[in-house]
């Protein structure tokens, strides 16, 4: 995560961070749209990586964790056209799920803007 030393970002700022760390995780950012505003970023698309193989659970938890991680950033929504990320209201948990799969309560993880989520294995 860039350090902003204090600085409070600009909606601007926030967007390229948001684009850095999608970049550093290596998104097909052509297939995603990244918006920001006082204190939220909404994605929407689709959120691929450019090489393969494509992202897992862990991988997407990671990603929201850093974009979590940037100043300012109170809220993320989202609308992935393969990825449901569903906010479990007042727990500041979400659970994440690759739509189009065939639904195993295994494959649904539960992640925490701040903590993350353990993977089964």
């Amino acid at each position: 995560m860039q350090n902003t030393g204090g600085h409070v970002p600009s909606r601007y700022e926030m967007n390229h961070l948001v684009r850095n760390v999608l970049t550093r995780h290596r998104a097909n950012l052509e297939l995603i749209t990244i918006s920001c505003t006082n204190r939220a970023v909404y994605l929407s698309g689709s959120l691929v990586k450019s090489t393969k193989p494509d992202y897992r659970i862990a991988d997407i938890d990671l990603i929201f964790r850093e974009i979590a991680q940037i100043p300012r950033v109170r809220n993320i929504y989202t609308d992935l056209d393969n990825w449901t990320i569903t906010a479990i209201e007042g727990t500041g948990e979400w659970l994440v799920s690759q739509k189009g799969t065939v639904f195993r309560p295994q494959k649904q993880k539960m992640i925490h803007l701040t903590t993350g989520f353990k993977e089964e294995n």
